[in-house]
């Protein structure tokens, strides 16, 4: 049957989203969320969501960095294909371009805690491309791919961990 239709009743949003802000103690928010292991991925309604956030943001570039374990399965993993194969990633930045004004360029930028080749390849080749893609198995290679993503920014946004 589907998932969706029999448990959307029960569903409730295991997620804590963190608006555009100046705000540096929401960052603290991340020391207080509970992750539910084996509630499965379903990364879609998050890279919808951020889109959502991200045009509302002034700066000129504008940087989605989606960081998962990748693993989606069942319906998530279909709904993904279609999403792929409707080009979804391209009209997610299309439209940011075209609802943010002053905005030059959207990046899409996957992060996958776990070595998945084939996950990787799939965002690759539908969303990302090549530069867009990285592997971070550990807390210091997830602190080093962000940190070339946001060194990629002119002027080179920096990166620190005061925590």
């Amino acid at each position: 049957g589907d998932y969706y239709s029999r448990y959307l009743k029960d569903v409730r949003q295991n997620v804590y989203s963190i608006d555009l802000t100046k705000n540096k103690s929401e960052v603290f928010a991340f020391n207080r969320m509970n992750p539910v292991e084996d509630s499965g991925t379903d990364i879609l309604p998050g890279l919808l969501y951020s889109a959502h956030v991200v045009a509302k943001g002034k700066n000129p570039r504008k940087l989605i960095i989606i960081v998962t374990d990748g693993q989606t399965t069942a319906d998530a993993k279909l709904l993904e294909k279609r999403f792929f194969a409707a080009g979804m990633c391209e009209k997610i930045t299309e439209g940011i371009m075209n609802n943010s004004p002053g905005t030059k360029e959207v990046k899409i930028y996957f992060v996958s805690t776990l070595d998945d080749k084939s996950v990787l390849s799939d965002w690759r080749e539908n969303c990302v491309g090549d530069d867009g893609a990285f592997v971070a198995t550990d807390y210091s290679a997830l602190k080093d791919a962000i940190t070339s993503v946001l060194n990629k920014e002119p002027g080179g946004i920096k990166f620190t961990n005061k925590m």
